[in-house]
């Protein structure tokens, strides 16, 4: 059975990826490296808000080292600001470095006639891999930046040109909220948990 860590930053909403995942699995909260257990295979990476800030409490709680030792153990899942915080870099925040577990960066959305800035909402999203087709639909987001990953091949994901879902090798980067996305969320966020 799958035993899922939420990583807990103190910037962000848990509650609802906690209520999700333990309604399927055995899922617990940490907040520092040694309070993670060692038959956990999941490590969950949620969170909104602002690049710099969500680097400088991994880098102050020595998660990021942390983290970056681990990834290639354990299955690590990032959704929003937790996907962007694997990025090298982010247009947000100058000068800070991210993890780089997919090498990228992380752009402000464009004004545009398309999309609200910030992109909330609900918004159509297509998968690259037949994998993934049966996943397409309308999920929720919340975000003003979006992910600009170097290998195109890291991308499974898209809206539009934007892309919102990665992989790379067992690190999962979604954009939007599976959580908040209903049904279809659900039974997304819980293939990538068992894939």
């Amino acid at each position: 059975m799958n035993k899922i860590a939420i990583l807990d930053l103190g910037l962000n909403n848990i509650k609802s990826i906690y209520n999700l995942c333990s309604k399927f699995y055995s899922t617990y909260i940490f907040s520092k490296p040694n309070e993670l257990k060692k038959d956990t295979n999941i490590l969950i990476l949620p969170g909104n808000g602002n690049f710099g800030k969500g680097m400088e409490v991994l880098n102050n709680r020595n998660l990021s080292n942390f983290l970056m030792n681990i990834s290639s153990e354990i299955k690590i899942i990032g959704i929003c600001l937790g996907m962007q915080i694997f990025m090298s870099e982010s247009d947000e925040s100058p000068n800070i470095k991210g993890l780089s577990l997919i090498s990228g960066k992380v752009i402000k959305i464009k004004e545009n006639d398309n999309y609200n800035n910030p992109l909330l909402g609900w918004y159509n999203v297509k998968f690259e891999n037949k994998e993934f087709k049966k996943f397409e639909g309308s999920f929720f987001f919340n975000n003003n930046f979006i992910v600009q990953p170097s290998n195109k091949e890291f991308i499974y994901g898209n809206l539009d040109d934007f892309p919102i879902f990665t992989i790379s090798k067992n690190i999962y980067g979604i954009q939007f909220h599976p959580e908040l996305s209903r049904g279809l969320g659900s039974n997304f966020l819980k293939y990538i948990i068992e894939r």
